[in-house]
């Protein structure tokens, strides 16, 4: 029997998000303070600390939750749960769309967690790409995963030709470890 969360817990984790999320743009995270958060969330420091260790806790509730969402819009998998170039493809603009949400949205805070962002999408990136390979191919998924994160950072650094592009070419290469 699945458990069903109080309405006023999820109410108030989402006033702390949204207080974290408003602070993130005109604040760099480490100006950020969890009396800045209770402050803008209208909440005690208490109740931050039921829901939450720290301010740390929360940006990586955060960030995984909109990396789930971000992946979720732009992959589509296929109905035979096949690996194919196309999930490549949109998984590699995935990332992209990532990064430049994050930077975007939280331009003074981004370079404070860009490590965190992207263990967490190699870490999404992994577990994506097992549910499509056979149980025997797990270390072919971690090479892809990697493989993949590691095309998009040398992309990032050039940017010699679009992502889509570049995407298709890593995508061949790729398709070759499965």
């Amino acid at each position: 029997m699945e458990k069903t969360m109080d309405p006023r817990t999820v109410r108030t984790r989402k006033l702390i998000v949204e207080a974290f999320n408003q602070l993130i743009i005109s604040k760099s995270f480490e100006q950020i303070t969890v009396k800045d958060i209770t402050e803008q969330a209208t909440i005690n420091r208490a109740t931050f600390y039921a829901h939450f260790v720290d301010k740390y806790a929360l940006l990586e509730e955060v960030l995984s939750e909109r990396i789930e969402q971000i992946f979720t819009e732009n992959l589509q998998e296929s109905p035979n749960r096949a690996f194919t170039e196309d999930m490549i493809v949109q998984m590699f603009l995935a990332i992209v769309c990532v990064h430049d949400q994050m930077f975007s949205q939280c331009r003074r805070g981004y370079t404070a967690f860009t490590q965190m962002i992207d263990d967490k999408v190699k870490d999404y990136l992994l577990v994506t790409i097992e549910k499509h390979l056979p149980e025997e191919q797990k270390l072919q998924a971690v090479l892809i995963s990697w493989g993949l994160y590691g095309s998009y950072v040398a992309w990032d650094k050039q940017k010699n030709t679009d992502a889509k592009t570049f995407a298709k070419q890593v995508a061949g290469s790729l398709l070759m470890l499965t």
